[in-house]
């Protein structure tokens, strides 16, 4: 599994545009640091903004635990005078909702970007 990361271009805001691909699935972390473990007990460090997981299942699983990080530290980008609540949805894996404000509805690969993703940033 290898991810490519190209600079596209510079943002509005003049932040750096990039396209990444991947062989494998890839999923978009968001603003995280640190490593986050499947209950299959693979540790992924969740601190690029992209990574590749060794599966959808896993995809689901690194989702809901690092939505379970932003609940019990915070979420940087959210107001924090209001608490981030999780809550399992499609991205979610289907039985990793220990702690999570509502059910996921099933395993879909929503929490992973396409193989060939371009995000801001």
């Amino acid at each position: 599994m290898t991810i490519t990361k190209t600079r596209l271009g510079t943002n509005e805001d003049g932040t750096p545009h990039f396209h990444y691909v991947s062989d494998g699935h890839l999923i978009m972390t968001g603003p995280i640091t640190g490593s986050v473990t499947t209950p299959d007990g693979t540790s992924y460090d969740v601190s690029p903004a992209f990574i590749e997981v060794a599966s959808l299942d896993h995809a689901g699983d690194v989702s809901h635990a690092i939505g379970m990080r932003h609940q019990e530290e915070g979420h940087p980008l959210h107001d924090s005078d209001v608490p981030f609540v999780h809550e399992c949805d499609n991205g979610c894996t289907p039985g990793q909702v220990a702690g999570s404000a509502a059910a996921p509805a099933a395993a879909a690969p929503a929490a992973s970007a396409p193989a060939d993703a371009t995000p801001k940033g």
